[in-house]
């Protein structure tokens, strides 16, 4: 999401220098804006000496909103409120009598903007124009201003929260919600996926101390039928070629289908036809294209932030029946708060529920 600026800023494109109009701005709009803590840019009355056309240019991306009166038909006017409307709310207002037909070219609205939804002044010091004005201002753009600021500054909240943890702490919390998101698709966490690697192989932890993300590398099943979806977690300060490399090899077909015959009956009662495996790393870090692709044959990004995976699929043969498995390495990482997470956790269920 782009930066929101500190209160809102609104670029006025109108004909100064005509009595009645400089009259409805400092009069009216200002008035309004002021009441509403809304920032206005006037470009004839910015102090530079860039081109007039590089300041309007440069000013309208800078604003959340435009009010574009339409009070004698200025040919600047129509170009600044063209370009606006592209990328920001634009609010048109005119005089009442440039709408009368058989108006001069000079004193009427063309044609394709007739159809706005205009706000009308009769006079400079019409008594209903600024109460109207102020309406839509708060109907069509403050609202959203508001609630996007709110938002804003949520998750930069949530980024210097996270940030001030120590490592181990945001470490936890990045399983335990990948954990928690799995668990939503029906994963199961068993004993076999409870091992924490750096300890002995023979010491098993309970299931609470690893659903709260205490441990590194864990592993979730869920089977139906005959396919399986196998998942694994694991959660890194910054991942190196050489952790990829590694847990490319754990995972190799043949281990995860001898690890889904010790814990499920399942696959004894219906033997297995399809193998998803689901591996997930979790980095605070980010890690580039670059180091993915020189590991990764055939090596795709799917979308920014960096949340990339590597898919293919072939037969295998398990006891003289052939199975498919199927591979997917999704990498999240630049992970700054836990909202940042859950918006690349939605991404990859997205593609888990395509497959389970």
């Amino acid at each position: 999401m782009a930066n929101i600026n500190d209160r809102p800023v609104c670029f006025i494109a109108m004909a100064f220098d005509h009595a009645d109009t400089d009259y409805i701005y400092e009069k009216q709009i200002l008035p309004v804006l002021k009441r509403n803590g809304i920032k206005p840019i006037i470009i004839n009355r910015q102090q530079s000496n860039d081109d007039l056309n590089i300041q309007i240019i440069e000013q309208l991306q800078k604003a959340d909103f435009c009010i574009t009166d339409l009070t004698y038909t200025r040919p600047s006017v129509y170009f600044e409120a063209g370009y606006a409307q592209r990328t920001i709310p634009v609010i048109y207002t005119v005089r009442k009598d440039h709408l009368y037909s058989g108006q001069p070219d000079h004193l009427r609205v063309h044609f394709d903007l007739q159809m706005k939804p205009l706000i009308v002044w009769k006079s400079c010091d019409d008594p209903t124009f600024a109460n109207r004005l102020e309406q839509r201002i708060k109907k069509t753009f403050l609202g959203n201003w508001n609630k996007n600021r709110a938002r804003q500054e949520k998750r930069q909240k949530a980024i210097e929260e996270f940030s001030a943890l120590p490592l181990i702490d945001r470490l936890k919390i990045m399983r335990h919600q990948t954990i928690k998101q799995l668990e939503k698709l029906g994963y199961s966490f068993s004993i076999w996926g409870e091992r924490n690697l750096y300890e002995s192989r023979n010491n098993f932890y309970g299931v609470q101390p690893i659903k709260s993300g205490a441990y590194n590398y864990m592993n979730a099943y869920k089977i139906a039928k005959n396919v399986a979806n196998y998942a694994s977690i694991q959660s890194f300060l910054s991942i190196t070629k050489k952790d990829i490399y590694y847990y490319y090899e754990l995972y190799s077909e043949r281990k995860i289908m001898n690890k889904l015959k010790d814990v499920s009956k399942e696959i004894q009662k219906t033997p297995l036809k399809i193998v998803h495996q689901h591996h997930i790393f979790l980095s605070i870090k980010p890690v580039t294209e670059g180091q993915l692709a020189s590991i990764f044959e055939g090596f795709k990004p799917l979308q920014q932030p960096l949340r990339f995976y590597n898919e293919f699929s072939m037969p295998r043969v398990y006891e003289d029946k052939e199975v498919l498995v199927k591979s997917t390495y999704y990498f999240l990482t630049g992970i700054k708060s836990q909202i940042n997470l859950s918006e690349q956790l939605e991404f990859v269920q997205q593609q888990i529920v395509q497959q389970i």
